[in-house]
Parts: C-alpha cells; sequence; structure tokens
C-alpha cells in the first residue's frame, strides 16, 4: 500500500525517519556532481560529511557529535552554489554553469543539511527534519528531471514504513543504511484482490 510520505513522517520511529532523510540526501547526492562538477572539493565533502554522519548515526542509534559542524558546512555549500544567482556578490571560486544547475546543486545541499539535521533532532522534531530533507531532495530531482529517484524515495519509504510497523519499531531501534536494500527483497503484500 503506498504510503503519502507529509502525513506518513510523524508515523515513523525516529532513527528510521533519519535513516531514511540520509536516504534521500544520498540518492540526490550524484545530481550535485553532475549540475556542479566544478566545485571545490571542500563543497563536496561537505554533503557526503554530513550524509555519512546521518547514516551513522541512524546506524548506531545515536547522533555523531560531529553532526554539529557538518550541518552549517552545508548551509555555506547551499548559499556557495546560488550565489551567481544574485548580483554584487564576488566570487572566488568556480560555479555552477547556471541559474538552473545553481538551484540543483542548492536543494542537493540542503537535502544534505536536513538529514544531518534529522539525526541531531529528538524524535518529538526529527518528523519535520526529515521531511524537509525529503522536499528538497525531491525537488533537486523534479528539476533535473530524474523521475526515477522520485518513484525510488517513494517506494523506500513505504518499505521502511512497511517493516518498521511489523516489526514493531521504537524511536530507539538503529536503523542502518542497508535496510534500503533488503527492503528490494521484502515487496509489498499483494492486495486481497490479487490472492486469487
Amino acid at each position: 500500500m503506498a504510503r503519502f510520505i507529509p502525513n506518513d513522517m510523524p508515523a515513523l520511529p525516529h532513527w528510521a525517519r533519519v535513516a531514511f532523510a540520509a536516504r534521500c540526501a544520498r540518492s540526490v547526492l550524484p545530481l550535485f556532481d553532475q549540475y556542479w562538477p566544478n566545485a571545490i572539493r571542500e563543497r563536496r565533502e561537505a554533503l557526503h560529511t554530513a550524509i555519512g554522519l546521518a547514516e551513522e548515526s541512524a546506524q548506531k542509534g545515536e547522533a555523531a557529535a560531529e553532526l554539529k559542524k557538518a550541518v552549517p558546512a552545508c548551509v555555506i555549500t547551499a548559499g556557495a552554489a546560488l550565489r551567481p544567482t544574485y548580483k554584487g556578490f564576488s566570487i572566488d571560486e568556480p560555479v555552477p554553469d547556471d541559474d538552473h544547475a545553481c538551484h540543483i546543486a542548492c536543494h542537493v545541499a540542503k537535502s544534505a543539511e536536513w538529514a544531518a539535521q534529522a539525526a541531531l533532532e529528538d524524535p518529538s522534531e526529527s518528523a519535520r527534519a526529515a521531511l524537509e530533507a525529503y522536499i528538497w531532495s525531491r525537488d533537486a530531482a523534479h528539476f533535473a528531471e530524474a523521475v526515477d529517484v522520485i518513484t525510488q524515495l517513494q517506494d523506500d519509504f513505504a518499505g521502511l514504513w512497511r517493516v518498521a510497523t511489523r516489526g514493531r519499531w521504537s524511536n530507539h531501534t538503529a536503523v542502518p543504511p542497508r535496510v534500503f536494500e533488503l527492503l528490494k527483497e521484502d515487496p509489498p503484500e499483494k492486495p486481497w484482490w490479487a490472492l486469487w
């Protein structure tokens, strides 16, 4: 059964939300390189670090200490991606080719920022942060016309919700990134009308 992500995000346990947020950011990460191929290493590393720390946090069931530095690094990267769209700013590093590329690179960076933020939040706030990570990822994929990424994220969310519900996961259940590979081996149950 399909899940409607904005409505159902609060129903996921905390670390499942963080794992999904990290999955969203990692899914659009290739778009960053595609639309800002000449970005300086520091920009690219900021996103890889934030996503990796969010995944590590979900896997261990506790927020990694370095997350507090990772979030601002992603904010700076998002700002650097957009800088060419504003007139009057001096630019001392390579920039994306055009405004379209600037916005996609920024959206990817914002997704990584919110994935890291979701790992930092307590369970009462992580649903909002995870939803932000999804929305920024979805929009990056939409602007890049990467429809397959959006479809995969929706499938990932539905599968994660299904196994979390069946497994009676709590806010303390750690969730490794590998869970999304395992979801492919756990197809949804057939609807009642397909049992014949």
